[in-house]
């Protein structure tokens, strides 16, 4: 069976992660002073593995992390709609200690997107992304409930995503089908 490897990068910081906030795909805030320092400093681990595309979520803050890191390492970025963060709705701009439980458990956020349609969505943008993916170097640019997804589709383990850190996936080549997981 073969495999694609590709790469992922957490936005950096907003406003609402210094704060502990809830911020879904259906708020599109831009980067803190911090979060475009984070971007900058995340080019440097990203030297090494010659990318030769970024692909980012479109909301402002992948944008702006994948132009900085894009524009670091002289690496063409492309927007790919399906990328983007889970909808929160009413769970938008709530302390991330009051859904915790909720989301975990499977609730929906009011007026947001059910879990299920979400990692169908991030199942799908990898089917279309998967020849991609197999011919090219790639750096995915996107949140935290999208690596969330990845990870639930590569039966990856670990820690979440934190802001501006690389993560590596591996994809086996059947793998990218939402309803086949």
């Amino acid at each position: 069976m073969s495999q694609s490897h590709f790469w992922f990068v957490r936005h950096g910081q907003t406003e609402y992660n210094r704060r502990g906030v809830r911020c879904g795909g259906d708020v599109d805030i831009p980067l803190t002073p911090r979060g475009e320092q984070q971007s900058e400093a995340v080019t440097g681990q990203l030297a090494d593995i010659a990318l030769d595309l970024i692909v980012s979520s479109p909301l402002i803050r992948a944008r702006q992390t994948a132009a900085i890191i894009g524009r670091n390492i002289g690496c063409p970025v492309q927007i790919h709609p399906l990328l983007l963060e889970r909808l929160l709705g009413d769970w938008n701009g709530m302390p991330i200690a009051e859904t915790e439980a909720l989301l975990r458990g499977g609730m929906p956020p009011p007026g947001g997107e059910p879990e299920v349609v979400f990692f169908e969505r991030i199942g799908t943008a990898l089917e279309e992304l998967a020849p991609l993916l197999r011919q090219r170097r790639t750096l995915i640019v996107s949140s935290k409930g999208v690596a969330r997804m990845l990870d639930r589709l590569t039966h990856r383990t670990g820690t979440p995503a934190d802001n501006a850190v690389v993560r590596e996936y591996v994809l086996p080549e059947h793998c990218y089908s939402a309803s086949g997981v």
